[in-house]
């Protein structure tokens, strides 16, 4: 199996690269975008240019998790990953995998509430919430 180039940060887990390449290879519908070159481009006349491309905003969580909670199955990871890397608290979680019986209640909250309009079917609860998070902290994802 081919791991694309754009993959092979140093931060990333190659697991979950593997993952999200195999997923984009066999299951995910590319996306093809055309244009002309700019101009002063030697080409041959007519000719136009497709370039597949495919970003975390296409790459469901159950990629690279696929015992997920239902509730956040389908919300892509760049949603999650952004949030996480918004918000200090999570951010922290992530990259300790520590969750106090204090935090888990604000950070269910933080997640049902910032992944709302992202796909979240529904409501996840404190060990789902719980779970999400120590799934970013172990991909490699999240810019610590």
């Amino acid at each position: 199996m081919t791991v694309p180039f754009a993959f092979l940060r140093s931060a990333i887990n190659i697991d979950t690269a593997a993952k999200i390449s195999d997923f984009i290879h066999v299951k995910a519908s590319p996306r093809i975008v055309k244009q002309t070159p700019a101009a002063g481009t030697p080409v041959i006349q007519g000719m136009t240019i497709e370039v597949q491309a495919t970003s975390l905003s296409d790459v469901p969580i159950f990629v690279i998790d696929p015992n997920i909670a239902i509730p956040v199955k389908n919300v892509p990871i760049a949603n999650i990953k952004q949030l996480v890397e918004d918000d200090d608290m999570l951010k922290n979680i992530a990259k300790t995998g520590v969750v106090t019986d204090n935090d888990r209640a604000i950070i269910t909250e933080k997640l049902n509430r910032g992944l709302a309009n992202s796909g979240l079917n529904g409501a996840l609860t404190g060990d789902q919430a719980t779970a999400l998070i120590k799934t970013m902290g172990s991909t490699g994802l999240i810019d610590f």
